[in-house]
C-alpha cells in the first residue's frame, strides 16, 4: 500500500512507525546480563536446570549443590557442556561449621539451613522430609581449596532459600571480581529468621552493588512476593 503514496508521506510514517517501536517498553528479560560475562558462579545448582541457558552464552561455569543425590543428577546432567562444572558443598559464611540441612519433597528445590515460615502459605505442598546434617564452607574457602581464581568469573548466582545472604558474607575476594548478582530473595520471611530481599540489598550495598531490576514470580496479598533480582556494582 506504502507504493501508492508519496515518497514525503512514506518518510513521516516510517519515523512515526520507529518512534512508535522505540517508545515501546522492552520485553523482560532477566537474562540479558549473561550477554555481558565470560564465567558465572551458581550457587544453589540442584540438577542444572539452566544449563542449556548457560551454553547458549557460551559461558564457563561453576555449579555449587549441597545435597550429595542432587549433587549426582547435577554431574550426569552437566556432561554434554565442558565448559561446566560442579562442586558438592554446603555455603554459608563459616568454614567447617556443622548444619542441619532440610531436605524438601519437590526433588530438594526448597531445601535450607533454615525452617520453613511463610512459604507454606504460598506452597503448602512442599515439606521438609528429611533433615540431613552437613558441614558448610565459604565461597571464598571453596575457590581456593580447589585452585580457582576468583577472577575467572563476573556474575553470581544465588537460589538457596533464604541463605543468600551468608552466601554473600563469605563471598571473599570473589565479590571484588564480580559485577553482576542475581538472586532469588523474598519481601516477607518466607525461611524463619533468613534472608529477605530488603536486608539481601542493604547487605550488597554496603558492599558496592546497586539494585537494578527484579520480577516477581510468586505473590499472596497479606503474604508477599518472590523475586529474582538482578544486581551490578556501582561504576567507580
Amino acid at each position: 500500500m506504502l507504493d501508492f503514496i508519496t515518497p514525503t508521506v512514506k518518510r513521516v510514517l516510517q519515523t512515526a512507525r520507529r518512534t512508535l517501536r522505540a517508545a515501546r517498553p522492552k520485553p523482560s528479560n532477566l537474562d540479558q546480563f549473561l550477554e555481558e560475562c565470560r564465567g558465572i558462579i551458581h550457587v544453589g545448582a540442584n540438577e542444572g536446570h539452566e544449563r542449556t541457558v548457560y551454553d547458549g552464552y557460551s559461558l564457563s561455569v561453576l555449579w555449587v549443590e549441597a545435597l550429595p543425590d542432587v549433587f549426582t543428577k547435577l554431574t550426569e546432567n552437566l556432561r554434554d557442556y565442558p565448559r561446566q562444572h560442579a562442586v558438592n558443598a554446603l555455603v554459608t559464611d563459616r568454614e567447617g561449621e556443622s548444619y542441619d540441612f532440610h531436605v524438601s519433597n519437590n526433588s530438594g528445590e526448597s531445601s535450607s539451613v533454615y525452617e520453613f515460615h511463610d512459604h507454606k502459605k504460598l506452597w503448602p505442598d512442599v515439606k521438609f522430609d528429611t533433615t540431613i546434617r552437613l558441614r558448610s564452607t565459604t565461597l571464598d574457602a571453596l575457590l581456593h581449596n580447589h585452585g580457582v581464581s576468583p577472577s575467572n568469573f563476573d556474575a553470581l548466582i544465588l537460589d538457596v532459600q533464604g541463605a543468600e545472604l551468608l552466601v554473600v558474607l563469605g563471598g571473599g575476594d570473589l565479590l571484588k571480581h564480580v559485577r553482576y548478582i542475581r538472586a532469588e530473595a523474598a519481601d516477607f520471611e518466607s525461611y524463619r529468621g533468613a534472608c529477605t530481599y530488603a536486608t539481601l540489598t542493604q547487605a550488597l550495598k554496603e558492599r558496592g552493588f546497586v539494585y537494578r531490576r527484579k520480577d516477581c514470580f510468586e505473590s499472596m496479598r497479606g503474604v508477599g512476593s518472590y523475586y529474582n533480582v538482578l544486581y551490578e556494582r556501582a561504576v567507580r
